[in-house]
């Protein structure tokens, strides 16, 4: 059985199976053109229309990684779902590549390119990877970006960096460049 942390997060990743399209792009989310009249309605009694967001390079970014990283946690107890995860993964990455999209930055890369290689084992994610750690470290406003109180400036475009995006990494037992391990580590400890 799918033990029930596990159950919950995929649970939450659901809105972005929902968003993800056929050739592997996911929407940036749901809204209608207003919220509800607070107390007044519920989900039943709301009128209001929702759409979707366009397909934005961050949110196809780091469904690849949420997809990547939920397929590996969840193989050792429903490989078919599992699968399932990772192929949409694989989806959205392709997508990435091919489109280039100009609101995936970096940092949302990375972790798609991480949780990729840790999932599937594929050097060409591994270096995607360490291509995208090298720029992000080498960065000069790298712990500013860190800092959670920046979320509402202009990070998501600028490429914030969420302990998420780089931890696996120091925790897998695959190959992994002991310089880069040695780096995030560092910017841990700062």
């Amino acid at each position: 059985a799918v033990p029930d942390w596990l159950d919950e997060a995929l649970w939450g990743i659901l809105v972005w199976e929902y968003l993800q399209e056929e050739n592997g792009g996911i929407r940036g989310g749901t809204e209608a053109d207003r919220h509800p009249e607070y107390g007044a309605v519920n989900a039943e009694t709301d009128k209001l229309v929702y759409r979707t967001y366009r397909i934005y390079g961050h949110t196809t970014a780091v469904g690849a990684g949420l997809f990547a990283q939920a397929s590996r946690l969840l193989e050792p107890f429903d490989k078919q779902r599992a699968d399932g995860l990772l192929a949409r993964a694989e989806r959205a990455g392709d997508f990435l590549q091919e489109n280039n999209l100009e609101t995936a930055r970096d940092a949302q890369k990375m972790y798609a390119a991480l949780q990729l290689y840790l999932t599937t084992g594929e050097s060409a994610y591994h270096a995607a990877f360490q291509d995208h750690a090298r720029f992000l470290l080498d960065n000069p406003g790298w712990p500013q970006q860190y800092h959670t109180i920046w979320w509402n400036l202009n990070t998501m475009k600028d490429g914030m960096i969420f302990t998420p995006y780089f931890f696996s990494y120091l925790i897998t037992d695959r190959a992994t460049d002991s310089g880069i391990r040695a780096a995030f580590q560092n910017k841990l400890k700062q």
